[in-house]
């Protein structure tokens, strides 16, 4: 299989390039490529800055570990872990 000559990040800022307004011919031959691979990229990675940054904001909001791998005092505050472990408390407990 042939190697890849530019990164998905770098082809990412070459379309970015044409969205800012460079002519395609300018641009493909600036970075030594074909306006059909040009077009290839845009058909493959056109909307793919925006998938990456909604792929980043569910990696932000999902849960760092699974929930098995918690324990116990990862739920319970301070007082509640005392009481549960030094078997002292019920309803009378207090701080």
């Amino acid at each position: 299989m042939k190697r890849k000559r530019h990164s998905e990040e770098q082809t990412i800022a070459i379309l970015k390039e044409h969205e800012a307004g460079v002519k395609t011919a300018d641009l493909c031959r600036k970075h030594g490529i074909s306006e059909q691979t040009f077009y290839n990229w845009k058909a493959k990675y056109g909307g793919l800055e925006v998938a990456k940054r909604l792929r980043g904001l569910e990696s932000e909001s999902a849960p760092k570990a699974h929930p098995r791998n918690f324990t116990v005092g990862d739920y319970i505050d301070g007082p509640c872990l005392m009481a549960l472990f030094l078997n002292v408390g019920g309803p009378e407990f207090s701080e």
